[in-house]
């Protein structure tokens, strides 16, 4: 399958205000209301995964993770390279896996200036947050990824995960408990996608549905369509997170055009992902979200355009506050009433090279 993807994470977020990022009020088309904000800043929002932690499980060995179950909060991440090297090497005094005084854990994190202590507000599915508190720091070797690497963590107990919560991680957020701040979750708005199947005796099919008109807002959105029906298939799928203005929005569409064989794998396809903040009827105006990435011909560091997808909304009486988004092995939280600048993804555990989102709606075919 020969496949073009398109990053259209681009232009601004939402209009700009006069305030600060994280500031009590909002501004712009978009933005929040003048009502005091009961919601976090986007730089206060961790991810957070819920561990039960066994020793047994592990030869009595904890690999510097509590023994006990509770959250931990990613604070910083290093991959690891000596552990199993030939010889091995072993890890720097400071990343020795073991438990970290509040101050060993800010001195690890350098320059960074994100809370990390203080009441926690937990999020372990939709709606109001828990209250939980950090009981100590940590630095831990792990490979919940498949590839090895070392965290400083946060250990915070006080809350357990909820009946909807996600099982591969939740959010948090260190400062006042954020009582009047919900999570809104993402729920599907609308779908137009081909039906796969698989048997013996035909092998891999797809099956296209009728064509759908996409509404027309989403449409607009979009980059104009390079082939039309019946010569290709235009298939989509809309998410939504939120029902006070704005809502937060996911739409993928892919256009997929059939070969002379019938086996998908030989289709071509091009993928077309946004992340959109506004009203149904408009207008929307779209999230930008970038990664730190390397310029293989300076040989120096840049951010470059990403992919998410949209993972749910904090909303507190003022409206939408911040929009939070993932993709592999690292998260995004959008600050949406001031005049700050698009999120960039901050990695919480290193992915195997061979794991990625699939942002598309073409057959998968394997990495």
């Amino acid at each position: 399958m020969r496949t073009t993807r398109s990053s259209i994470i681009v232009a601004g977020l939402l209009a700009a205000s006069t305030a600060a990022c994280g500031s009590s009020s909002g501004g712009g088309a978009h933005g929040p209301s003048s009502t005091p904000r009961a919601c976090p800043a986007a730089d206060a929002i961790y991810s957070a995964q819920y561990r039960t932690a066994d020793a047994d499980a592990y030869g009595g060995n904890t690999y510097g993770m509590p023994a006990t179950a509770h959250w931990q909060v990613a604070l910083k991440i290093w991959p690891e390279e000596g552990q199993w090297a030939d010889p091995p090497v072993e890890a720097p005094p400071e990343l020795q896996a073991g438990p970290r005084t509040e101050a060993e854990a800010r001195a690890l994190l350098g320059a960074s200036d994100r809370p990390i202590s203080g009441p926690v507000s937990v999020w372990a599915g939709a709606g109001a947050p828990c209250e939980g508190h950090v009981v100590g720091y940590y630095v831990a070797l792990t490979d919940q990824g498949g590839e090895p690497f070392r965290v400083l963590a946060a250990d915070v107990e006080g809350c357990a995960p909820g009946a909807d919560h996600n099982s591969w991680s939740d959010w948090v957020a260190f400062g006042p408990v954020a009582t009047g701040c919900a999570l809104a979750p993402v729920t599907e708005a609308y779908s137009h996608v081909a039906t796969e199947d698989w048997s013996e005796d035909a092998g891999q099919t797809m099956t296209f549905p009728d064509p759908v008109a996409m509404p027309a807002t989403f449409a607009a959105a979009m980059p104009a369509a390079a082939c039309a029906e019946p010569d290709c298939h235009t298939l989509y799928r809309i998410r939504r997170a939120g029902t006070p203005t704005p809502q937060a929005w996911e739409v993928l569409v892919t256009q997929v055009t059939p070969g002379e064989e019938e086996d998908p794998c030989s289709f071509e396809s091009t993928s077309h992902q946004l992340l959109l903040v506004g009203d149904e009827a408009g207008p929307l105006t779209v999230v930008r979200l970038t990664e730190p990435t390397m310029n293989y011909e300076t040989g120096e560091p840049e951010l470059g355009e990403a992919e998410g997808s949209l993972s749910g909304l904090l909303i507190d009486g003022g409206g939408s506050r911040v929009l939070l988004a993932r993709h592999v092995g690292a998260y995004a939280a959008v600050e949406l009433g001031g005049a700050a600048p698009a999120a960039s993804f901050v990695p919480w555990y290193v992915a195997h090279e061979e794991d990625g989102d699939w942002f598309s709606l073409a057959a998968y075919c394997g990495p």
